[in-house]
């Protein structure tokens, strides 16, 4: 079986037993988590780049961070990341509230719901988010999107 990671990869837990050597050193090397899943659900996570997230110990940081990733499974990090300070950036209350929401995009009876809670402005950003990086990870599934583009595009010319 040929091993292939996504920029959030899932790993059957049956798969990740014979390929941890290899998991653990990606994990390590890029940065990445890796999500370990039995019957379509997930049940753990290899961290690294997430133990970074973390190391500051506030539950507003980690309830972020936790929220973000079952949102956002197949994002690349760079907008996981950028959503997750988005979330930081709430009031607690707001943040547990987003606790309920269980998809993206939200249906049309969740939507208002949430706007009220979170607010319009930030319900808007996190769907457009999740719209990006969903359109991001089905050309990288299709071959049509690299890492190098996003680098190019991260570059700050000097004016």
């Amino acid at each position: 079986m040929e091993v292939a990671y996504n920029y959030l990869s899932e790993f059957k837990i049956s798969d990740a037993r014979k390929h941890l050597g290899g998991i653990f050193d990606f994990v390590s090397t890029s940065g990445k988590p890796v999500w370990l899943t039995k019957n379509r659900e997930t049940v753990g996570i290899v961290p690294n780049l997430l133990m970074k997230l973390f190391e500051d110990d506030s539950l507003q940081n980690t309830l972020s961070v936790v929220i973000v990733f079952h949102l956002f499974k197949n994002a690349p990090l760079h907008i996981a990341v950028s959503q997750i300070r988005d979330f930081e950036k709430l009031p607690f209350n707001k943040l547990k509230a987003a606790i309920d929401i269980k998809n993206l995009p939200l249906s049309a009876t969740t939507k208002p719901k949430f706007e009220k809670m979170l607010g319009k402005q930030f319900v808007e950003r996190l769907e457009k988010r999740f719209k990006i990086a969903k359109a991001i990870a089905e050309a990288e599934a299709e071959g049509l999107y690299e890492a190098a583009e996003y680098q190019t595009g991260m570059i700050q010319l000097n004016k």
